[in-house]
């Protein structure tokens, strides 16, 4: 009994040993890979001008995309049939993205404003909501889903996809 116990034991070491050695590798590769990533955006964005925001934004969704195909693959080594796995993150990518669609659009729409800068921070401008009423104030922040200006001491939040869709006046900050 002992014998065929020991058998067992010795095939599965001899078995998953090396799956276990080589997923190591894949996972200390992606890791380098992704610490490595940082040096070459961080030039990227001192050469091209680039605003820093979308610089860390680029940066998140590279180190993403590396982590989950590292993970894919170690799951694959290990034995994981990963075209089910794959099925379902793509059906389960599509029901969320249904779900999030307005934030989606936001966040979209937040990299367009941050890519391409219509205003900034401390520009005044002015736009029509989504009801048309009129919104007027000096910019104080912009981010992925926001922007907040300031009129007659209060704040307001603007949804970026409001910015992206309607046309925007723009009175430069000196």
């Amino acid at each position: 009994q002992n014998t065929g116990d020991l058998n067992m034991l010795k095939d599965l070491i001899y078995l998953y040993l090396p799956k276990a050695f080589l997923s190591l590798i894949i996972l200390i590769a992606t890791w380098l890979i992704t610490k490595n990533m940082q040096k070459p955006l961080l030039t990227l964005e001192k050469k091209s001008g680039v605003p820093p925001t979308l610089t860390v934004l680029i940066n998140k969704i590279i180190k993403t995309v590396f982590y989950v195909i590292g993970l894919v693959t170690i799951l694959a080594q290990l034995g994981v049939n990963i075209s089910t796995l794959l099925t379902s993150l793509g059906i389960g990518g599509l029901a969320i993205s249904f779900a999030l669609k307005d934030a989606l659009t936001n966040i979209i729409s937040g990299i367009i404003i941050i890519a391409y800068q219509p205003f900034m921070i401390g520009d005044n401008i002015s736009l029509r909501n989504s009801s048309g009423s009129p919104l007027e104030g000096k910019v104080t922040d912009i981010n992925f889903r926001y922007i907040t200006i300031e009129a007659e001491n209060n704040k307001i939040l603007i949804p970026n996809s409001t910015a992206v869709s309607t046309p925007v006046a723009v009175k430069k900050s000196n």
